[in-house]
């Protein structure tokens, strides 16, 4: 089928929000990364300075069946200047940016081929976007929306930087009838139960949630204060931490914003900010206190006790998000790859970056490039 496209302005943003909340109902797979709330917050911080575009496909009937944003951005890569554009919430400079993962055609089941054929039509055309060099596609998982990318921009060189996404099953740990801790490899448990018990030392160890917005506030600044410590804090940002100032007060009431801290008796352990939808919890940002007890681990024994909670509350899934941090290896047994897509004109421009790009990673990061975490996978296909 022939989807039919339509291109607005952000700026009209506020009368297409309840058709996003409409398709939201009705696409299963949707995340938070692509729910109102989610665009509602990143259009305010970031709209005006990258002037999205909203992009509505329709069916033949005049249904909409899909929707995304488009950032359109120039970056200088040594003495070129690379036209990019963004697919949904991203584009904005590292530093600011809240980093959107679990991100997806958002369309309702079985139009993912659909709305990508589609997409490139919009594409291609320079009524509706303007030339551009490079298409980036920020933390798609395996599945449908990666498919039908991968088919309709086949012409293009495409690079896919893998990121392993761990993941708990807590369905299925239910179903077993199993405690998070005891579903752990006997090293990791044992590792676990050392630092629950050391930091326990210092006092009963009590996960607190917070239970209103002001004190959710108040957990994310005192996350923030202890993350600022760390080198390169992404809270050092003065719109990303803006960003999820506005996050939190929009969606804590919703039940999709958590913020929980955890003590040992007086002493804070540090500080966990979760983003719940749809049953999943994601492990978004942390805090800890690493002076407070220096020789053992804050972030394995606050995921040991929040898991558990996680459990007992009843969600299906404890994630991780992505990255492959040593201690969160054991306490996954579960994992998935996510995808960081780039979509490339073969002109000598590009085929110049890329070179350089590849020869770069390979001297710079030789261990992930061995482990194929960059993937150039497909070359445009020969005329």
């Amino acid at each position: 089928m022939e989807l039919r496209i339509q291109v607005r302005s952000w700026r009209d943003w506020e009368y297409v929000v309840d058709h996003w909340r409409d398709l939201v109902d009705r696409c299963p797979s949707a995340s938070f990364f692509v729910s109102p709330d989610w665009v509602s917050t990143w259009l305010e911080i970031f709209g005006t300075s990258l002037e999205p575009k909203l992009v509505h496909f329709f069916d033949d009937e005049s249904t909409l069946v899909g929707a995304c944003l488009l950032v359109e951005r120039s970056v200088r890569k040594g003495p070129f200047k690379v036209r990019r554009v963004y697919l949904n919430t991203a584009g904005e400079d590292d530093d600011d940016s809240p980093c959107v993962e679990h991100n997806m055609l958002f369309c309702e089941p079985g139009f993912e081929r659909s709305m990508a054929a589609a997409l490139r039509r919009c594409l291609s055309n320079h009524r509706m976007v303007a030339p551009w060099d490079e298409l980036c596609v920020p933390g798609v998982l395996d599945g449908e929306s990666l498919g039908a990318l991968a088919e309709s921009f086949d012409d293009l060189v495409l690079e896919d930087e893998c990121r392993v996404n761990r993941y708990v099953s807590l369905d299925h740990l239910r179903m077993s009838g199993s405690g998070y801790l005891e579903s752990l490899e006997i090293p990791e448990r044992m590792h676990a139960r050392m630092n629950i018990r050391m930091y326990s030392e210092l006092g009963p160890l009590e996960l607190v949630e917070a239970a209103s917005t002001d004190e959710a506030l108040r957990f994310l600044e005192g996350l923030a204060v202890l993350h600022r410590k760390r080198r390169h804090s992404a809270f050092g940002a003065e719109k990303f931490y803006k960003f999820h100032q506005r996050l939190v007060r929009r969606c804590f009431q919703r039940g999709n914003i958590q913020l929980v801290q955890l003590r040992a008796g007086n002493a804070i352990v540090g500080f966990h900010y979760y983003l719940r939808y749809r049953g999943r919890t994601s492990f978004y940002q942390y805090g800890y206190d690493d002076a407070l007890r220096p020789e053992n681990n804050p972030g394995l024994t606050m995921h040991a006790v929040a898991a558990q909670d996680a459990l007992d509350g009843g969600l299906r899934e404890y994630d991780f998000m992505a990255g492959d941090v040593e201690y969160q290896r054991g306490l996954a047994a579960l994992s998935r790859e996510m995808h960081w897509l780039s979509f490339r004109m073969p002109t000598l421009k590009m085929k110049t970056l890329d070179g350089a790009r590849q020869a770069k990673r390979r001297i710079s990061r030789p261990g992930e490039w061995a482990r194929g975490a960059y993937r150039t996978i497909r070359r445009p296909k020969a005329a």
